[in-house]
């Protein structure tokens, strides 16, 4: 199930383009591990990089980047309908 969520998410950013894509992990995170429901992590960009912290700050971009993973999700629980 999160698997489908996950590809999902990843599509919607990696088809925008605006940042490197690193690909989709899969990993028994200390973060996603402790819930007993589903849970998948995503990570939006990373401030260590320069280029990505400049787009991070912008707010455009963060609302541009909610409104990709609100379409993901969308998509995912349309599924279920």
């Amino acid at each position: 199930m999160c698997a489908q969520a996950a590809r999902l998410l990843h599509e919607e950013l990696a088809d925008w383009g605006r940042l490197p894509d690193d690909g989709l992990h899969w990993r028994s995170l200390a973060v996603c591990r402790q819930w007993t429901c589903p849970a998948l992590l995503l990570e939006a960009g990373s401030l260590i990089h320069p280029g990505e912290e400049e787009l991070l700050l912008d707010e455009r971009f963060r609302k541009a980047q909610a409104k990709r993973i609100r379409k993901g999700l969308q998509e995912y629980f349309s599924s279920f309908r």
